[in-house]
């Protein structure tokens, strides 16, 4: 029998139960999670029919996977208390369907989705590797007569996993966030909730996002400072025409955020904007002007370069006062409001730098290890 199998098992463990409190923490809340980025496999992944059940945020496939390693590392404990073939048998069979799982999930990744999560990739391939382990502890391990150690104490184990589920949504809320560009902070005023949005009226993000982000600003009268930039995307034939209207209706009357929450609900077309216009009772000829007026087109022209400056990855892409978010994410109304609150407490950012954090739990798990094995040696020494 391996002697250290214990040690091996239960490390491979923790490496998946840290990985999927990352990816659970990612997908019950996106917009506060760091691990993965906006159009990224991840992103991908979380989309998929596969990703929440329920149409509920906190019950999701990572949950699953987390409650399956949490599951499979408490009966290492049950297996060592009183080995036997059966036991060994029993948790053997354990491991060897998390790695069919793991093989399942890589291949829909690699094949169906045709993206890959890394966080997703490190718990399958952990899952394989643990169910090797299994085979290997399985065919060295039809006749265990001894109890075998796990080089810590029980207690310590369970510490250290604690740790590493608790890491991952720990760091979320404790680190530091990156500084906003000089040129989108020269946007802010003082004292308010500042919000600046780049939008595409015909990318079907921006318009899911629209009308909870509007819904939200109503929700603090006089307390936001709502900045649109416009950024039509090549590929939406419609979308300068959209944005064109906006800054018209902006322009003209003041009455620019009014035409976009008209246009997200409507079918575009070249003659939408005025159409809208006439309904909204904008003078026809004043708009007609407006829209091939060079200030318009130096309005789109200044907005575009401002999003290229300041690094271009993805729409909608918001700044909600110290904090940027790419894309939908996550179209919950409390996520969302969650950043609003933090905005209306200052543009500032403050945390724990990664490398500390880092440090912070490496010294945690050491004086873990410590203690554990401490502990053994003291009990072993009075026996």
């Amino acid at each position: 029998m391996p002697r250290n199998w214990l040690i091996v098992t239960r490390t491979l463990l923790l490496l998946a139960l840290g990985a999927s409190a990352a990816l659970y923490a990612y997908y019950v809340n996106p917009l506060d999670s760091s691990f993965c980025a906006a159009q990224s496999g991840c992103d991908t992944l979380r989309r998929t029919p596969l990703a929440y059940y329920f149409d509920s945020p906190y019950i999701s496939l990572p949950l699953f996977g987390l409650l399956a390693f949490g599951f499979v590392f408490g009966a290492t404990f049950w297996t060592q208390a009183r080995p036997s073939p059966t036991r060994y048998a029993v948790l053997c069979g354990l491991l060897g369907i998390g790695g069919a799982a793991g093989v399942s999930l890589l291949s829909y990744q690699a094949w169906v989705v045709k993206a890959f999560c890394w966080l997703c990739v490190v718990t399958d391939s952990t899952a394989i590797a643990l169910a090797a382990v299994g085979l290997l502890l399985y065919r060295a391990t039809t006749s265990p007569r001894e109890p075998q150690r796990a080089g810590i104490t029980n207690a310590a184990w369970l510490c250290l996993a604690a740790v590493f589920i608790a890491a991952p949504p720990t760091w979320n809320v404790a680190r530091p966030l990156p500084a906003v560009p000089a040129r989108i902070r020269a946007l802010y005023k003082p004292g308010m909730i500042n919000v600046v949005e780049f939008e595409d009226l015909q990318c079907p993000h921006c318009r899911r996002l629209h009308p909870l982000l509007q819904k939200l600003i109503k929700s603090y009268p006089g307390k936001v400072n709502f900045v649109r930039k416009h950024a039509p995307l090549p590929q939406h034939e419609y979308a300068e025409d959209a944005a064109r209207a906006v800054i018209c209706a902006d322009q003209l009357a003041g009455r620019g955020n009014e035409m976009a929450d008209r246009l997200v609900e409507v079918e575009l077309d070249p003659q939408v904007g005025p159409r809208t216009a006439a309904a909204m009772g904008l003078d026809a000829q004043q708009f007609k002007d407006c829209l091939t007026a060079p200030s318009t087109q130096a309005h789109l022209d200044e907005d575009d370069a401002l999003i290229r400056a300041v690094g271009f990855e993805g729409l909608p892409t918001t700044y909600v006062g110290p904090e940027r978010f790419i894309g939908t994410r996550n179209e919950n109304e409390t996520a969302w409001r969650d950043a609003f609150d933090r905005a209306a407490q200052g543009d500032g950012s403050t945390g724990i730098p990664g490398p500390v954090f880092s440090a912070l739990v490496l010294l945690v798990a050491c004086a873990i290890l410590f203690k554990g094995r401490t502990a053994q040696n003291s009990t072993a020494q009075n026996n």
